[in-house]
């Protein structure tokens, strides 16, 4: 069946090889092609997703989904791992549930080392989820930060992994961006003003 998409995407993330888009269209997931145009659609729920990213090596599409009363965090790879390492041209694909909580999970940002995702919950805390174990850990808590809106927190890995940055976009006239550490989630993340 083809769908038209005219419109109404509200979000995307570029691969890192540059080859295929990700977008979230009347909230489900697609994939296209950037050089043939060929789309794929990722995602068919009746209920909405948001938040789209991709994973550093491009195997691996993260996203928020609204399921069973509350927004959870999802990873999407390839079923046929033999087949091109494409989206847009797969023919099957395993989704599994990352979190799945009473809370509100959204914003999901993968570690470039593919050992964490850090999220956003309930709005008001920077969490980090560790993929091998399935722990999660609070890097700002409610106090430091808090998200009106979709899109007004800013989460960003140093190359490294080692670092997260969280700012949040709003009018006040002196920003401030937090920088946590996931490996040592005892000590505080560090509040830096913009402009100092």
């Amino acid at each position: 069946r083809v769908l038209g998409v005219n419109g109404n995407v509200n979000e995307y993330a570029l691969s890192s090889s540059g080859k295929e888009v990700a977008f979230v269209h009347r909230g489900e997931v697609f994939v296209t092609s950037v050089a043939e145009g060929t789309t794929r659609r990722i995602t068919s729920t009746p209920s909405q997703e948001r938040s789209v990213t991709w994973s550093k090596d491009g195997k691996t599409l993260y996203y928020a989904g609204e399921r069973d009363g509350g927004w959870n965090l999802y990873a999407v790879t390839l079923a046929h791992p033999e087949e091109e390492r494409v989206f847009y041209r797969a023919t099957e694909f395993v989704e599994r549930a990352l979190l799945a909580t009473p809370a509100v999970e959204f914003q999901p940002e993968p570690s470039p080392d593919g050992r964490y995702v850090a999220y956003v919950k309930e709005r008001d805390s920077i969490e980090v989820l560790e993929l091998a174990t399935g722990t999660t850990r609070t890097l700002a808590p409610s106090k430091l930060i808090y998200s009106y809106e979709d899109g007004d927190v800013s989460l960003a890995w140093s190359p490294d992994s080692r670092r997260l940055c969280a700012a949040r976009v709003d009018d006040s006239p002196v920003q401030r961006w937090y920088i946590a550490d996931p490996a040592n989630p005892d000590r505080p993340a560090l509040a830096h003003p913009y402009p100092a």
